[in-house]
C-alpha cells in the first residue's frame, strides 16, 4: 500500500487559484508508479473507493437531498462528470482544467464551492491532491462541521486504495 502524507500546498496548485476567499484547504502526497499521468491517478482514486467511503457518500446524499443540496447522482445527471475520449467517466466532479501535470475538478452549490486538484509534484511519480473549499453561508458552515474531519480521513483513504490498485 502506498504511504500518504499530509504536505504543504504547492504554490502552483490550481485548486488554490480557482476560489477566493478560501475557507479551508489541505494537501496530501503519495508516490505512484512511474509513467502515471494525473488522469491515471484520478481514475485510480475515484474508480473504487473504500466501502466505508461509499457508505458515507450514500448517507450524505440522503441527508443533503432533504435540504436541496446536490447529491452525487445529481452531479452525474447534470453531466458534470466529463467523459474522456474512451467514454469512461472517472469522477462525479466536473473537470475544470487539465494539462499534462495537473487536473482540476470542481463543484459549485448554494452552500459551498469545492475544488480538488491532482498534480504531479517533486519526483515524476509523486502526486499531490489539494482540496480547497469556499463556504457561502450558515448552511455551508453547518454542513462542513462533520465533513471537515471526515474529509481528512476520506481523501487519504481514497489515495491509499488507489495505490493498492497499481
Amino acid at each position: 500500500m502506498s504511504a500518504v502524507h499530509e504536505c504543504p500546498i504547492p504554490a502552483d496548485a490550481l485548486a488554490m487559484h480557482a476560489l477566493a476567499p478560501i475557507t479551508y484547504a489541505d494537501a496530501y502526497v503519495v508516490r505512484a508508479p512511474e509513467g502515471m499521468t494525473p488522469e491515471d491517478y484520478a481514475r485510480a482514486m475515484f474508480a473504487n473507493p473504500p466501502g466505508w467511503v461509499t457508505f458515507l457518500t450514500r448517507l450524505r446524499d440522503r441527508i443533503v437531498s432533504l435540504v436541496g443540496l446536490k447529491t452525487a447522482a445529481d452531479l452525474i445527471g447534470e453531466g458534470l462528470a466529463r467523459k474522456r475520449g474512451d467514454g469512461v467517466r472517472f469522477s462525479p466532479f466536473k473537470i475544470l482544467a487539465a494539462d499534462e501535470n495537473q487536473l482540476l475538478f470542481g463543484v459549485d452549490d448554494r452552500h459551498l464551492d469545492f475544488r480538488l486538484s491532482i498534480q504531479r509534484v517533486g519526483a515524476p511519480s509523486e502526486f499531490c491532491v489539494v482540496t480547497a473549499v469556499k463556504l457561502h453561508n450558515w448552511l455551508g458552515r453547518l454542513y462542513f462541521l462533520p465533513v471537515k474531519p471526515l474529509h481528512r480521513l476520506v481523501v487519504p483513504a481514497m489515495m491509499r486504495k488507489a495505490g493498492a490498485s497499481f
